[in-house]
């Protein structure tokens, strides 16, 4: 059997790794994500956190009616910045659009009071340009791997590594 090749095809596959800030390949913390809602476009980054015995004392000190974490659990507070970089309407943002997933599970922010030198994130309207910061505590399974997600419309846009 003979076989005659009048042209050569070659198939180049080139390997990149997955975009940062998704729940394979998260950000870290520092490190600001783009993303895109419709037509508009947001930067969120976890500037700091603080996690474990230190959160807890904190969380304890900061009102005598926080109460101490579910066995097992430990409080994690995140300061997290948003700014708003293009689109046409505003975009409200609030300690809602963020979760804390520990093995594929969201924990929604916890309903405590945060310490003075930790302003929580308040609930803001922006404006394209705007950008808010500020804290939100979570309580998550201790010694847990955890990934600060950013959602809009229920579904999350981008995973941030606490580590």
């Amino acid at each position: 059997v003979t076989s005659i090749v009048t042209s050569e095809e070659t198939t180049e596959t080139h390997t990149t790794p997955s975009e940062k800030g998704t729940y394979e390949n998260p950000a870290s913390v520092g490190e600001p994500v783009t993303v895109e809602y419709y037509d508009k476009v947001l930067e969120v980054t976890v500037l700091n956190f603080v996690r474990g015995s230190t959160a807890n004392m904190e969380i304890k000190k900061a009102n005598i009616f926080n109460p101490e974490p579910k066995e097992g659990y430990e409080y994690l507070l995140v300061e997290v910045k948003v700014t708003y970089i293009s689109g046409d309407e505003s975009q409200l943002v609030s300690p809602a659009n963020f979760k804390a997933y520990v093995k594929g599970a969201g924990y929604s922010n916890a309903w405590v009071v945060l310490p003075d030198n930790r302003p929580k994130l308040e609930m803001a309207n922006l404006l394209p340009g705007g950008e808010v910061k500020g804290w939100i505590a979570f309580e998550v399974p201790k010694n847990e791997e955890v990934l600060i997600g950013f959602e809009l419309g229920f579904e999350p846009l981008c995973f941030i590594k606490i580590e």
